[in-house]
C-alpha cells in the first residue's frame, strides 16, 4: 500500500503529494470526514471533487474552516463546480474566495497523458478518479474504496506524518547560520534573487528549496556537509554534485561525495548527507553564500 495514502474516514482520503519536507502543506483530499481536524485542515492544498452531488456541503463547511482563506482549491470539472458551489452556498459559504482548477480533462486511458513525471489527477465518466505519479497510477478511487481499513489507526498515521515533516520542515528553515568566514569581499557576479540550486546524480536531479536541507560547516576553510531529505533515491557512496543556476544559467557545479541515506518513511522521503570540500574555484564559499541568502530570506517572511 501506497504510504502517502491516508484513508481516514469511509469515504475520505487525504494524500501527500510533496517531494521533500519543504513541501509540507502539500496534500489533497478527496471527500468529508467529520475527523479532519484543525492542523490537518492547514496542511491540505487542493481538494478533489469526482462527484459533486455526494458532497454533504455542511459537512465540507467544516472541512475547510481552518484552510487558509483564499486559497481553497477545488479540483474538478466545470460540471461538478457549479453543483458544489451552489451547495455550499445554501450553507453559507463565500463561494467568491473558492478557487477551481480544472486540471484534468475526462479520459479514457492514461496513455493519453504525455507528461506523466508530476502529479495529475484523472477523472472518469463513472465518478472514479485516479491519481498518477512518476509515471504509474498510484490511486484508484474505487479500487481503494473497496479495501478495508483501521480509520484510527490511519488517522494517527496522518498526524504523526504531518508532525514529522513540519519538524524537518522547521529545523531546516531555521537554522542558524553566522559564519565570520563569509567575506562580504567575496566577489560575487550572481544574483542570488534569480538563482536556484539543484543536486544532480547521474541522470537524477531534484531541486532544492529552503525547509528540505541544511548545511554545517566543518571546518575553518569551506568543506561542509550537505543534509537533506526528498523522494528521490541517490546512489550512497557515489558522486553527486550541486549546479547553482542564474536565470537557468548553469553558473556553479560543485562535487561531492555522497556519504550516506536512511529511510525516513518507506517509498515517500529520504533522508541524505553529502561531503562537499573548498575547491580552488572558492565555489563552497559562493553555495555557503547563497545558503545564507536563502536563511535570511526565510526568517525575514516570519
Amino acid at each position: 500500500m501506497n504510504k502517502r495514502i491516508f484513508s481516514i474516514d469511509e469515504k475520505c482520503f487525504i494524500i501527500y503529494t510533496g517531494k521533500s519536507s519543504a513541501d509540507n502543506k502539500s496534500f489533497l483530499r478527496i471527500g468529508n470526514s467529520e475527523f479532519i481536524t484543525k492542523n490537518i485542515q492547514s496542511h491540505i492544498r487542493h481538494i478533489v471533487v469526482p462527484d459533486a452531488s455526494t458532497v454533504d456541503a455542511k459537512l465540507e463547511k467544516d472541512n475547510i474552516k481552518y484552510m487558509e482563506k483564499g486559497k481553497i482549491s477545488y479540483i474538478c470539472n466545470k460540471k461538478n463546480q457549479d453543483i458544489l458551489f451552489k451547495s455550499l452556498a445554501s450553507v453559507g459559504v463565500d463561494t467568491e474566495n473558492l478557487y477551481h482548477k480544472d486540471l484534468s480533462k475526462e479520459l479514457e486511458n492514461i496513455n493519453r497523458i504525455e507528461n506523466k513525471k508530476h502529479f495529475f489527477t484523472i477523472f472518469y465518466e463513472n465518478k472514479n478518479l485516479k491519481l498518477v505519479f512518476n509515471e504509474e497510477i498510484f490511486f484508484d478511487l474505487f479500487s481503494f474504496m473497496r479495501e478495508k481499513w483501521d480509520f484510527k489507526q490511519e488517522q494517527q498515521r496522518l498526524n504523526d506524518f504531518v508532525d514529522l515533516i513540519d519538524d524537518l520542515y522547521n529545523q531546516n528553515k531555521n537554522k542558524d547560520f553566522l559564519d565570520t568566514i563569509l567575506d562580504s569581499k567575496l566577489p560575487l557576479e550572481i544574483d542570488f534573487e534569480y538563482s536556484s540550486i539543484f543536486l544532480i546524480q547521474e541522470n537524477h536531479y531534484f531541486p532544492l528549496n529552503i525547509g528540505m536541507f541544511n548545511i554545517e560547516r566543518q571546518n575553518k576553510s569551506g568543506d561542509f556537509k550537505f543534509n537533506f531529505n526528498c523522494s528521490q533515491r541517490f546512489l550512497v557512496g557515489k558522486e553527486i554534485s550541486i549546479f547553482l543556476l542564474e536565470k537557468e544559467e548553469k553558473k556553479i557545479e560543485l562535487a561531492g561525495i555522497l556519504l550516506d541515506g536512511e529511510v525516513i518513511e518507506s517509498e515517500v522521503l529520504y533522508k541524505y548527507t553529502a561531503d562537499f570540500k573548498l575547491n580552488e574555484n572558492n565555489n563552497s564559499l559562493i553555495i555557503l553564500q547563497f545558503y545564507k541568502y536563502l536563511c535570511d530570506k526565510a526568517k525575514s517572511k516570519l
